[in-house]
């Protein structure tokens, strides 16, 4: 296929989803896993096309997502339940740990629970791309049926206090099978030094949290905060770790209904 050809299928495809909706949560959940992958394709296929050129060289890849499970009968479990249908995940979501000393480093992913059929919501890559989930599978292993565990991980954040930041939507699809909650693990240890979950006052039905957004203040880890945008409840999720408090900022991310004027034009 040419340059020229991979173009006008590109744009004929893009044409047909507003840009700014695929820029946002609903191009990820709302509009399904066919239109990641044709988002995806559009982006690779057309890189070439628009001029862009790159010394970035493919190490590996693979074709779809596999896992590690604890014993075959926990994989056969799962395939019986369709809690792990293959090729059904999607990853959202990479960061890197950096281990100080000869030990490797780490490659987290998460992959949020669209849908049935995703094992695992948050783990690490090995050079292999099997995918074991993090801090261990029994967290995994629930499906929003135990609310201890993981539910749906969108995003995580890595702190300089060696401490990953999780933020558990608790949906599987559009659904709320378990409360929000945000944990931190330390990673020197992969030990749980934190949770959190927010007073059901401070969110709504619809409220999805996606990204924490970490702020350790000065030298003392325990002085810290965490951000979290509610993308569809319109709101910003800040908690206090050192207090445990949460406060829910609502009223300045409401949507105007008016149009706004920029450089002369209305948007």
């Amino acid at each position: 296929m040419t340059s020229s050809h991979q173009n006008r299928i590109c744009r004929s495809l893009l044409s047909q989803y507003d840009p700014y909706i695929l820029d946002i949560y609903k191009s990820e959940m709302g509009y399904g896993v066919d239109r990641f992958f044709l988002l995806s394709y559009c982006l690779a296929c057309c890189w070439s096309g628009l001029g862009a050129k790159s010394n970035l060289r493919i190490v590996k890849q693979w074709s779809e997502m596999k896992f590690v499970f604890p014993n075959e009968e926990a994989q056969q479990a799962a395939l019986a339940n369709r809690f792990y249908v293959p090729g059904n995940s999607v990853p959202i979501d990479v960061d890197v740990h950096h281990r100080k000393g000869p030990a490797k480093s780490r490659i987290f992913v998460t992959i949020p629970r669209f849908d049935e059929g995703r094992p695992v919501t948050l783990g690490t890559v090995d050079e292999e791309g099997l995918v074991s989930g993090y801090p261990d599978y029994s967290w995994h292993d629930n499906q929003g049926n135990n609310c201890d565990g993981l539910t749906s991980v969108f995003r995580v954040a890595i702190d300089k206090c060696d401490r990953l930041w999780v933020m558990d939507s608790g949906k599987i699809g559009e659904k709320a099978v378990c409360p929000p909650q945000l944990l931190a693990f330390d990673l020197k240890t992969d030990q749980l030094v934190y949770k959190h979950r927010p007073n059901p006052s401070s969110y709504i039905a619809t409220s999805l949290f996606i990204t924490p957004v970490v702020d350790v203040r000065g030298h003392d880890c325990s002085d810290t905060f965490v951000y979290v945008a509610d993308v569809s409840g319109f709101g910003l999720l800040v908690v206090d770790v050192i207090n445990d408090l949460t406060r829910f900022i609502a009223v300045d991310f409401e949507v105007l209904p008016q149009a706004i004027e920029v450089r002369g034009s209305f948007q």
